[in-house]
């Protein structure tokens, strides 16, 4: 069986325009590859497009009709809603606005995954670096907002992450973001994967 047989790739969706359309003609290009659409009740032409990719049975569409779309909440729950359809072992999540630039893409994720060792639940990127989070700090105190300290580049983003499906399937784990102990809310995954890393995952 091939890596892309073994792997569902879940895109939760809201509004976002034709870069829908270019995601997931990127995406289908990966044969055998299951991809499940969670379409949070979109209104423009992304909704057009996940219609017309799922009639030509490229994608499985799954719509949360008047979802409330408040963000990383409704972006979490259309991941988890995604997961609960994943039987294959392992779930890629990827953002709508994003897109697959090389054939090999899926095998690269794969083989990080491997290398990590065999207890290792998911192999992705982080979100911002060093320098990109003192200038949001710095944005944040200027416009009088609250200010996080937590360090946001230590944690793997599910804007594009490979995971084992099973490991967060047993242990129930969410996407959805949470109030860390510090009392900072945390954003979509970030939860997910602390409680993944205090497993030894």
């Amino acid at each position: 069986m091939s890596e892309a047989d073994e792997t569902t790739v879940v895109i939760p969706n809201f509004n976002s325009g034709g870069l829908l359309r270019l995601c997931l003609a990127s995406v289908t290009r990966t044969k055998g590859l299951r991809v499940v659409l969670v379409d949070n009740d979109s209104t423009d032409e992304s909704r057009e497009a996940g219609d017309a990719f799922s009639k030509r049975g490229l994608i499985d569409l799954v719509r949360r009709e008047g979802a409330k779309n408040d963000g990383a909440p409704a972006h979490g729950a259309a991941l988890d809603l995604g997961l609960s359809r994943v039987s294959t072992p392992f779930v890629f999540t990827l953002d709508s606005d994003a897109h697959v630039r090389r054939e090999d893409w899926l095998s690269r994720y794969h083989e990080a995954l491997r290398a990590a060792g065999p207890k290792a639940a998911v192999a992705g990127a982080t979100k911002f670096e060093d320098g990109a989070r003192l200038l949001r700090r710095i944005l944040a105190w200027l416009k009088g907002m609250p200010i996080s300290s937590r360090p946001e580049y230590l944690y793997v983003r599910p804007c594009h992450a490979l995971y084992r499906a099973a490991v967060l399937q047993e242990r129930k784990l969410s996407f959805a973001p949470t109030t860390g102990p510090d009392g900072v809310a945390r954003t979509t995954g970030e939860d997910l994967f602390h409680k993944l890393q205090e497993a030894g995952h």
